[in-house]
């Protein structure tokens, strides 16, 4: 039967203030206004919600005086049936169904290398959980290490560039075929680099209390105002994601 989990919301703010003057001058590429400005941040914002989805911290109510912001856990917090650690790292915890301790990363004398074998074990793990999972996620360096696989030791020529011809050069790969599955492989400058995702998107989800405003803060002087802020939090199904932990990266 199914058990409830739960989580935090967390709420992600930007806040933009451009001046009068920088409104009324001619700028490179108008960057300096507020126009420009609040798209920026807006996009910044969405980084930083990528990059808090993905790290390994676990849940925190916050405190009611505001003193501690509440926390959405990340995705290694909720992973603890297809994983693959290094010595001395281990799972996280949950406590009334939300992660309350984050994964233990192993030292930086335990990280190790990236092999195949670590990724397709997670990936048979995921399987016989009853999991498809769909994307492999992973930092540059580790990207670069999966794209040194066997299976694509020799250095292949794309004839199916008409353009280009023998001389596109294809030094990597970005579907992995599994015994399990078809999957994709995503290189991602957000997550932590020790980590290595193995996931499927469908049971990833963002549960938004607040969508994406922008709303006028009381002006400075000369300056106008704006906040762009939105609330959401981050869960996962557990068993239909893997990680491979604790790898070097360098």
């Amino acid at each position: 039967l199914p058990v409830r989990k739960g989580t935090y919301t967390e709420i992600a703010d930007k806040v933009v203030e451009v001046s009068s003057t920088d409104e009324a001058v001619n700028g490179v590429a108008n960057a300096q206004t507020l126009a420009q400005q609040i798209a920026f941040k807006t996009k910044e914002l969405k980084r930083d919600l990528e990059s808090s989805i993905t790290a390994n911290k676990a849940s925190n109510a916050g405190a009611a005086n505001g003193a501690t912001a509440r926390v959405t856990p990340g995705l290694p917090a909720w992973l603890t049936s297809n994983v693959s650690r290094g010595t001395g790292g281990s799972n996280p915890t949950l406590s009334g169904g939300t992660p309350n301790a984050a994964a233990t990363d192993s030292s930086s004398g335990n990280q190790r290398a990236f092999l195949e074998s670590f990724l397709s074990t997670v990936i048979a793990s995921c399987w016989d959980n009853g999991a498809e999972p769909r994307s492999i996620v992973c930092g540059s360096f580790n990207k670069q290490k999966i794209s040194g696989f066997a299976g694509n030791a020799s250095k292949q020529y794309d004839y199916s560039n008409s353009s280009a011809g023998s001389r596109a050069i294809v030094a990597g790969f970005s579907i992995y075929e599994s015994d399990f599955g078809t999957l994709t492989v995503q290189p991602s400058r957000f997550s932590r680099g020790r980590d290595c995702f193995v996931v499927d998107p469908d049971h990833l989800h963002i549960a938004t209390l607040q969508p994406l405003t922008q709303k006028p803060l009381a002006k400075t002087g000369h300056a106008e105002r704006r906040l762009i802020s939105t609330e959401m939090a981050f869960y996962a199904y557990e068993k239909a994601h893997g990680v491979i932990a604790d790898l070097t990266t360098a």
